[in-house]
C-alpha cells in the first residue's frame, strides 16, 4: 500500500482572479522596471557630482576629514578621560577642586601623553600624584593604551599631525595654527 498523499484542492478560476493575477504581475514588472531606473539614474548622478567636484580646491580631502576625526577623537579623549581622573586626583590631594589646578594637571597629562616619544605609566602617575598600588593606577594604564592609540593612529597617517604644548599662558594665540581649548575662555 503506498501512503496517502495530501492534495490540495483545486482552485477556483474566475474571471476576476486571471485579472488580478495578471495585474499583480504587471505591477511587479513595473516596480522593478522603476528600481532600474532609479539605480541608473543614482549612477548618472554620482558621475555628475563626481566631475562636478574632481576640481574643485575648496573642499576637503579624505585626509583633511582624517585630521578632523582624529582631532575630535583627541578633544573627546582629554575632556571625557585626563579631566576626569585629574579631577580625582586633585579631589584626593587638595580635598576640593580648585579649577586652575585640575586644568594645570591635564595640561602636564597631555604634555606627558601626547608630547613625549617614550609615554611612561609611572610619570603619568607621577603628574597625578598616585602610587601603582592605588586604585586609579589601573585608570592610568587604561589611559596610557587609549592615548597610545591615538599617537599610532597619528604616525599611520600620510600628512603627519602633531601637538604643541608651549603655549606661553597669558600670551595671545596664533589664530593660523592654534584655537581656544572648549573649556578656556581665550
Amino acid at each position: 500500500m503506498s501512503p496517502a498523499r495530501a492534495t490540495t484542492p483545486p482552485r477556483a478560476t474566475t474571471p476576476h482572479s486571471t485579472e488580478l493575477r495578471a495585474y499583480t504581475g504587471s505591477v511587479r514588472a513595473e516596480a522593478e522596471e522603476l528600481r532600474q531606473t532609479v539605480a541608473c539614474s543614482e549612477a548618472r548622478l554620482d558621475l555628475v557630482v563626481a566631475s562636478r567636484t574632481a576640481f574643485r580646491t575648496d573642499l576637503d580631502t579624505e585626509e583633511a576629514e582624517s585630521h578632523r576625526t582624529l582631532a575630535d577623537r583627541y578633544a573627546n579623549f582629554v575632556e571625557q578621560s585626563l579631566y576626569g581622573i585629574a579631577r580625582k586626583a586633585v579631589r584626593e590631594k587638595h580635598g576640593d577642586l580648585p579649577p586652575d589646578k585640575t586644568a594645570r594637571v591635564v595640561a602636564a597629562l597631555c604634555g606627558e601623553l601626547f608630547g613625549r616619544a617614550d609615554v611612561s605609566e609611572r610619570r603619568v602617575r607621577r603628574v597625578l600624584g598616585i602610587r601603582a598600588d592605588h586604585e586609579p593606577a589601573q585608570t592610568v594604564q587604561r589611559v596610557v593604551t587609549r592615548a597610545r592609540g591615538i599617537v599610532a593612529e597619528s604616525v599611520r597617517m600620510k600628512t603627519r599631525g602633531s601637538w604643541e604644548f608651549d603655549r606661553i599662558p597669558g600670551a595671545p594665540l596664533d589664530e593660523g595654527r592654534q584655537q581656544p581649548w572648549a573649556r578656556c575662555d581665550r
